[in-house]
């Protein structure tokens, strides 16, 4: 009962996989932002227009300023500072250091009459180079995100293997036989699971307009999906043996997963 009782616990506060926008932190880094300021309470609307990962004009000087490890340096940001990108006459960096947006959610490029939306543009460019699906923003009056829920559905495989590879590793160090059913019972409903995060994603993607061959992030958090997904079916073949396999199965998917959760996460707040 006791050893229920823990693994219970254990499950029900295993920490959920999270990515962080670390981009907005180096800007508030540079610029200093007063608490109050616009560029303050934009946050990742500095970048985005409306929710990630479209991008304002602002947001694509800066994607593509970057280097192709994907980090936003102070020299980055060195590049795009003298460029005006919402035409107001000030630079980005006098944009920033007052506090205001440089290329906010909705802006244009001229307030001339006539002038285009940077929205406008932005699906004029697709359409043109075939190369970046950005998706549309969603809405609260969507009963489904466009997300199709697929960023919550991927917390239960990616906690369940991660779970249950814990058990397994304990139960082995402990030479006690309950732990290991406990992880092939965590093995399992993760498996479940990733039936629904597997159509979630793939409805995901084709609402947001992803395109699996032009966006490096979603070529990587593809294959380590689906290699995880193979890596626990094999783990689940070898469950009654006594062997290593399973382990080593298991050990992999977990970690698997674990990567394709930061990549996925990374592919919509890192753009």
């Amino acid at each position: 009962m006791r050893r229920f009782a823990f693994a219970l616990c254990f499950c029900l506060t295993a920490g959920a996989g999270q990515a962080f926008p670390g981009f907005y932190d180096k800007l508030v880094e540079k610029y200093a932002f007063a608490p109050d300021s616009a560029a303050a309470k934009a946050k990742c609307q500095v970048c985005h227009d409306g929710k990630p990962p479209r991008l304002n004009i602002f947001g694509k000087q800066v994607k593509g300023a970057l280097a192709p490890d994907m980090v936003l340096s102070p020299e980055v940001l060195a590049k795009i500072g003298a460029e005006d990108a919402n035409g107001d006459g000030k630079t980005n960096d006098e944009d920033l250091a007052a506090g205001a947006l440089p290329g906010g959610a909705g802006s244009t490029k001229s307030n001339a009459p006539g002038a285009r939306s940077e929205r406008e543009d932005d699906d004029d460019d697709d359409d043109e180079e075939g190369e970046e699906h950005t998706a549309p923003s969603s809405t609260s009056t969507e009963l489904i995100p466009k997300h199709s829920m697929h960023p919550a559905m991927a917390h239960f495989p990616l906690a369940l293997w991660a779970v249950a590879a814990f058990f397994e590793l304990f139960g082995r160090y402990r030479k006690q036989k309950s732990y290991h059913d406990i992880a092939i019972a965590n093995l399992g409903i993760g498996l479940i699971a990733s039936i629904v995060t597997i159509g979630t994603g793939i409805a995901a993607m084709l609402r947001l307009g992803y395109w699996p061959l032009t966006a490096n992030p979603m070529i990587i958090h593809l294959a380590l999906a689906s290699g995880s997904t193979l890596l626990a079916l094999g783990a689940w073949s070898q469950r009654k043996k006594d062997g290593l396999g399973f382990l080593i199965l298991l050990c992999l998917s977990a970690g698997s997963v674990l990567l394709a959760g930061h990549f996925g996460g990374d592919m919509v707040f890192a753009q």
